[in-house]
């Protein structure tokens, strides 16, 4: 189920630059996968060594996994690929209060339900509602516990059928169809983009995201359906205009993930555990979204980077300056910082020859603003002792680039305007930060 992952020198140098392109993203998208079929086989294997008393039933699910991959490989792939499995498992590894590792068996029934095939596991049953990974959520009444017999086949209407079926009360049937909910069933609904690409508001999954206190429940239909049309209107800005982002996008996100409002202006994020996952709060505009996209597709990129190759040293205690961030940073959020806003410096450098006349003072201030500043952190990190070698060799490419893009003209006014915001973070960073001025 899994695969040896190797990365090229060239192809680390690609990264650097900004980019990559469809194939280098898939590649780490494919290295991220293959660490979720680990996890999986690990969250088996701990449960059998802890003697958990459903270790058995885990390790049932896992076979049953395994025997849909020779059959069904694209489906096994699409539901252990799903990125709420990652955060899943890495919460199941790393926490004190795990989940039964016998709910294993709801990524087989997921896997059949998206290959049009039956299967049946032993699950156990705990509450009143049974998640099955990138469909959606079963609700199940509450005189229905402990293990339960849960089986899917295919129905004539192109979704599934589930059947619970307990040691001592009647089974339940709920229908299933995909992105439509249903007596008993809360589906995961999609954002069809174009023909070639879809994304999915993720607003059920318990492991949707690692801090679930900032992400938003089941959003209403028309709530929805706003962000469908501005996340819409933001890809067709993406593919027209950014042809290169838009392949990296399709490479490497599946997911977005609807976080609370804060207090004023915009929250967006990545995280490592959850791997093609974009999380932000209701964005205000497709622009918005589009900028916001070449942001935290930087920050995926480097994250799944880093599972392949070591670019900081550890441990490493010193912190930096971030002319985006209130506070010092550690070595590791710099350098993440720093290629994000790479991503964003290249947004701006073309969206700024296209923007209509009225906007385009902004755009500008936008590239000056975060290629200045981006430039600036590869100094620090490069002048600190935070960086391997081979993270030295990648920074060094950073900025390279960015000096390139130094060169190319911007109008005074927008320069000026950026360069008085920079001063302004700078002289306010400090008086936050005595001790690092």
């Amino acid at each position: 189920m899994t695969r040896v992952h190797r990365i090229s020198e060239e192809t680390i140098n690609s990264l650097a630059t900004g980019g990559g392109g469809e194939a280098v993203v898939g590649e780490l998208r494919a290295v991220q996968w293959s660490k979720h079929r680990l996890l999986v086989l690990a969250v088996v294997r701990e449960a059998a060594r802890a003697r958990h008393p459903h270790a058995e039933m885990a390790a049932r699910a896992f076979t049953a996994l395994s025997q849909l991959e020779a059959s069904a490989p694209r489906s096994v792939e699409r539901v252990l690929g799903y990125p709420s499995v990652g955060g899943w498992m890495w919460r199941q590894l790393g926490s004190s209060t795990p989940m039964d590792p016998g709910l294993l068996g709801t990524l087989a029934l997921a896997a059949a339900v998206n290959a049009g095939l039956a299967c049946q596991v032993d699950l156990p049953i705990h509450g009143t509602s049974l998640m099955l990974p990138s469909l959606g959520l079963a609700v199940l009444p509450a005189n229905i516990r402990g293990t339960v017999t849960a089986s899917v086949r295919p129905d004539s209407g192109g979704g599934a059928i589930l059947t619970i079926a307990p040691k001592e009360t009647e089974p339940v049937t709920i229908h299933l169809k995909a992105g439509q909910d249903a007596p008993g069933w809360q589906a995961l609904r999609d954002m069809s983009l174009s023909t070639e690409f879809t994304l999915t508001i993720d607003d059920l999954d318990p492991f949707r995201w690692p801090k679930t206190e900032s992400a938003r429940s089941r959003l209403p239909a028309e709530v929805h359906d706003r962000w469908t049309a501005t996340v819409t209107a933001a890809w067709d800005l993406i593919v027209a205009a950014h042809p290169g982002l838009a392949a990296e996008i399709m490479a490497a996100v599946r997911v977005v993930v609807p976080l609370k409002t804060p207090a004023q202006g915009l929250k967006s994020a990545t995280a490592r555990e959850v791997f093609g996952t974009i999380a932000m709060s209701e964005p205000p505009d497709p622009l918005t979204v589009a900028a916001t996209f070449a942001h935290e597709l930087q920050h995926a990129k480097l994250t799944a980077l880093l599972d392949l190759v070591q670019l900081t040293v550890a441990p490493h205690h010193d912190l930096y300056y971030a002319p985006w961030r209130d506070d010092p940073r550690p070595v590791y959020g710099l350098l993440q910082g720093t290629y994000a806003f790479l991503g964003l410096t290249s947004f701006w450098r073309r969206q700024r020859l296209i923007e209509p006349i009225s906007e385009q003072a902004r755009a500008h201030t936008e590239f000056a603003r975060w290629r200045e500043a981006a430039y600036a952190a590869t100094a620090s990190l490069l002048d600190g002792k935070g960086l391997t070698p081979a993270g030295r060799d990648f920074v060094s490419v950073i900025r390279s680039t960015l000096e390139e893009w130094l060169t190319e003209p911007v109008p005074a006014a927008a320069l000026n305007q950026a360069r008085a915001a920079a001063i302004r973070h700078r002289r306010e960073w400090r008086a936050r930060n005595p001790a690092y001025a």
